[in-house]
């Protein structure tokens, strides 16, 4: 059986690459049917997984950073589809806590490895809105708010400090 991937870009997330060529370098060598889809504001990724979902996608994968991948799993929620992580962003720490490479071309690989595992991995729930890593309340909300996407392009990771 063939597998369908569908890869959610965030082309605002924090590295400057040629994902689409990374992708396609990948899936074709593995000859697995895959698309993306790009998004441009907040909920498209949720849609954008949810419908992927729906079409028959056999895994969704998110390329950005942590609020990506926590769409995309939004979009997943309910649904027997796998969701993948391609990491693209700023501080990538669900990744990094699921080991998972950080090199977007060795992540990709992960995708379509006959050795990959899927792991179930807890979700919280807060109102509307499914979690990965943490809720943030008090301070730590109120710096991750402050921390722009200006300041992440230019400071990286040290952009959450300054902003506390």
């Amino acid at each position: 059986m063939s597998k369908r991937i569908h890869v959610v870009i965030n082309p605002a997330a924090g590295k400057p690459e040629p994902i689409l060529h990374i992708l396609n370098s990948v899936f074709r060598q593995a000859d697995v049917q895959w698309d993306v889809s790009i998004t441009h504001e907040f909920g498209d990724a949720t849609r954008q997984a949810r419908e992927a979902a729906d079409s028959g996608a056999d895994i969704v994968a998110a390329y950005g950073g942590d609020g990506t991948v926590m769409e995309v799993a939004n979009g997943l929620v309910g649904t027997k589809v796998a969701l993948g992580v391609v990491p693209g962003g700023t501080g990538n720490v669900l990744s990094i806590e699921l080991d998972i490479p950080q090199a977007s071309d060795e992540a990709a690989q992960v995708l379509v490895s006959p050795d990959a595992q899927i792991r179930e991995v807890d979700i919280g729930q807060s109102g509307e809105w499914a979690f990965l890593l943490r809720a943030y309340v008090g301070f730590d909300a109120q710096r991750i708010q402050l921390t722009t996407r200006e300041m992440r392009d230019r400071y990286g990771k040290m952009a959450y400090l300054i902003a506390a």
